[in-house]
């Protein structure tokens, strides 16, 4: 196997919102090829419960489309997580909405529209029926981005049609006890290539054996990002994507954020003796 093609695969497959091509015609041959890859993933008991509707008529991508719209504009005036405003994901957040504003505009304008969907209801059931439920779908809907990608055919998936499920299932002759997983516009994407998303390091939330006990050669990085810029007296982020903090003129006093945690580290000075050192982290 070859390592490289995979990774590169795996870490190249993008939701695809404003490259895609809807003057591209799908062939459904390929998108059948795509759901015979997708369903050698996961199914909980071998149930094999899933199912696809692939949509293609211009009046249901429409209404479809308009229920999406319609969840976006209730989804728009939900409270959004408050983070720092040099967080990574805070960066990100204009360009992702952009992109999101245009696939909002479009939709309809796809190729077609694919609605996984899973056999079974879950509504107040156990934790792992709910799991093992959701478990038997989505490993599928991913595996068929990826197999799409590979043929150079883009998707993005997206859920806030969910709020109308029932509007939608009535668009599709969907049963009451099936329910559906994603809405996923397809089509060819235009340009060569995609690149890996940037994200926060993996190290920051992986760990060992207990929930926030991380591993030595994470806490060793983390200590090093914070001691890294510490050759002289100063004060830094620890390593989460931050961009570094500015340098403090002689004599000034660091100015802390609100809501900042201060961990004093002792590094020796030039005198000797330890500088007392902060680094901040959100």
């Amino acid at each position: 196997m070859d390592l490289a093609t995979v990774d590169k695969l795996l870490t190249s497959t993008r939701s695809v919102r404003k490259r895609l091509d809807y003057s591209r015609p799908v062939p459904l041959e390929v998108i059948r090829q795509c759901i015979e890859i997708a369903i050698q993933a996961p199914t909980g008991s071998n149930q094999q419960g899933w199912s696809f509707v692939i949509v293609t008529a211009a009046d249901k991508k429409k209404q479809l489309a308009d229920l999406y719209r319609k969840g976006v504009e209730i989804y728009a005036q939900m409270p959004q997580p408050e983070r720092p405003v040099d967080d990574l994901r805070t960066r990100q957040r204009p360009r992702g909405l952009a992109s999101s504003i245009h696939l909002v505009q479009t939709m309809e304008q796809a190729p077609m529209l694919l609605i996984p969907c899973i056999e079974g209801r879950f509504e107040g059931a156990p934790q792992f029926a709910q799991a093992s439920l959701y478990g038997s779908i989505l490993p599928a809907v991913w595996s068929f981005m990826l197999a799409a990608r590979a043929r150079g055919i883009g998707s993005a998936w997206t859920t806030i049609h969910l709020m109308f499920e029932k509007e939608a299932a009535a668009v599709l002759g969907i049963p009451d006890h099936v329910t559906q997983a994603a809405l996923l516009p397809v089509a060819y994407f235009t340009g060569e290539d995609f690149k890996p998303a940037r994200r926060i390091p993996s190290r920051e939330f992986t760990y060992l054996d207990t929930l926030g006990q991380q591993t030595r050669l994470a806490r060793a990085r983390r200590a090093h990002a914070d001691l890294r810029c510490h050759r002289g007296r100063g004060f830094c982020r620890a390593s989460t994507g931050a961009p570094p903090a500015r340098r403090r003129r002689p004599g000034s006093r660091p100015r802390v954020a609100e809501g900042s945690l201060l961990v004093r580290i002792a590094i020796p000075g030039t005198d000797g003796a330890p500088a007392d050192h902060r680094s901040r982290h959100h």
